[in-house]
């Protein structure tokens, strides 16, 4: 998402999501939801709303899956290579400026206008990037200077037991 905000010079103030697990962590009552803590973060560093779906309601979400079809068969008609996920957001980036060039289906006017005019309403982006990382407090296990984060472990070339150390984990 970072990624598509710098794409379009701003943050939208209202953001739609499914109930995708990597964001949400409880369904709550009253359509609350507890969300994890990176998303947490970075709903509050662009500032804007999220709007979620209902749970098991495809059909509040059919135009954006008309639109990923629509990416998917214009824009990758074979399978993306999975290794460099730069590369394939590169693809996607030029694929989205080009396809401006043409008329929206329903609205008569060029997407490129269109774009225009939702740019206008975008929040600002932050001066500073965001850093989706998680942070954890660990404790050198053994005389070897072995950590574990995770299900890895890690040696800390002259770790003592029982050190504490904080570390950064990034989502790649």
């Amino acid at each position: 998402l970072s990624s598509i905000f710098e794409e379009m010079g701003g943050a939208p103030p209202s953001l739609v999501f499914d109930n995708l697990k990597p964001v949400v962590t409880k369904v709550l009552k009253d359509h609350d939801r507890k969300f994890n803590d990176v998303f947490t973060r970075f709903k509050m560093h662009y500032r804007f709303q999220a709007i979620f779906c209902n749970p098991g309601k495809g059909n509040e979400k059919g135009n954006v899956e008309v639109d990923v079809g629509y990416v998917r068969r214009n824009a990758l008609p074979s399978t993306p290579p999975g290794d460099d996920l730069g590369a394939l957001n590169d693809k996607l980036s030029r694929f989205s400026r080009n396809d401006r060039n043409r008329l929206h289906y329903s609205k008569g006017k060029l997407i490129s206008n269109l774009h225009q005019e939702d740019r206008k309403r975008l929040l600002k982006l932050p001066v500073q990037e965001f850093e989706p990382v998680t942070t954890t407090l660990v404790s050198v296990r053994n005389k070897y200077g072995e950590i574990k984060v995770g299900d890895h472990l890690y040696t800390i070339p002259g770790g003592s037991p029982r050190q504490e150390l904080l570390v950064k984990v990034w989502w790649d």
